[in-house]
């Protein structure tokens, strides 16, 4: 019985191995296109979120990815230093270009 276990995970774990890794991509990912933005741009695109790829390449306009490649690395508020994906999403509230949080809340409706 042992044995046959022992098989089993032993042809379990060789096909795991086998199996490939790697994902496409996502298809949000597929429908962001930078490439219509300088080098610098396009490299601190690269470093983002699918979202924030989205924002800063198809919303922002080039003053706000400026001032987004600006904030990058410097520190907040609380003194922690803001990745690329933080000044984005920084700018992005400061101009108003986030959804608004859904309507629901989760409660019982009021009748």
């Amino acid at each position: 019985m042992f044995f046959i276990i022992s098989s089993m995970l032993t042809f379990i774990g060789a096909a795991m191995q086998q199996a490939p890794t790697q994902q496409p991509p996502s298809t949000m990912q597929q429908n962001i296109d930078c490439s219509a933005l300088p080098s610098e741009m396009q490299e601190f695109a690269s470093q983002l979120s699918d979202a924030n790829r989205l924002l800063f390449c198809n919303t922002f306009s080039t003053d706000q990815r400026n001032t987004a490649m600006d904030l990058a690395g410097q520190p907040d508020s609380t003194g922690n230093m803001m990745s690329s994906d933080m000044a984005v999403q920084k700018v992005a509230k400061d101009n108003n270009l986030l959804a608004p949080p859904s309507a629901t809340t989760g409660g019982c409706p009021v009748k």
